[in-house]
């Protein structure tokens, strides 16, 4: 007998192979899950970042706005803080302010640069209140002391010479005039 040899028809096509074009061999299928595992976890980081990027926003707008609250808390209690002068506490700050701007290294230098050898400066007290220097001077005649006065009342730092008084001083032995005088800053030089 003679052996007889059938032909089958070729199966349809399963739907693997219909995708692949070919029967998928087991190592292909693990290179598949691995890839859709990737894409799985990079998803996943992307959307933990976006959250994390949100949350983060979200934690910088909460502290900008607890620092300007702060801020302005610190502004409520340093006006707060601030003390109200009286009447009487800002005068004397002002006649502490005139006193320092006074210019005291050009009024003495003046002094200095045109107080005569025979002329002897006794005492310099300053009034800031009303921008005057009483200053006691000696010399032996009083007119030595009114050509003094009359020299100082030319000086560009000076406004008024006024002579208060003069006395002789008879404790010491040569008997100098002493001479009182109030000298007048000008104004420019308050």
């Amino acid at each position: 007998m003679k052996p007889v040899r059938l032909q089958f028809e070729a199966p349809a096509a399963t739907l693997r192979q219909q995708f692949f074009g070919h029967v998928p061999s087991p190592s292909g299928a693990v290179a598949l899950v691995a890839l859709i595992a990737a894409m799985a976890w990079g998803a996943a980081v992307a959307w933990q970042a976006w959250k994390t990027d949100d949350e983060l926003a979200q934690v910088r707008a909460s502290l900008a706005a607890v620092q300007r609250q702060k801020g302005q808390r610190v502004d409520r209690a340093a006006d707060a803080a601030r003390p109200q002068l009286t009447a009487q506490q800002r005068q004397a700050w002002s006649l502490v302010a005139r006193q320092l701007n006074t210019p005291w290294a050009a009024l003495l230098d003046t002094l200095e640069a045109n107080t005569p050898d025979n002329v002897a400066l006794v005492s310099i007290e300053p009034d800031a209140r009303v921008g005057s220097v009483r200053l006691q001077v000696e010399a032996k005649t009083l007119d030595t002391l009114l050509a003094y006065a009359k020299e100082l009342g030319t000086l560009p730092l000076f406004e008024n010479v006024a002579l208060i008084k003069h006395e002789t001083n008879d404790q010491d032995s040569n008997k100098p005039m002493r001479l009182s005088l109030d000298l007048r800053l000008k104004a420019a030089a308050r």
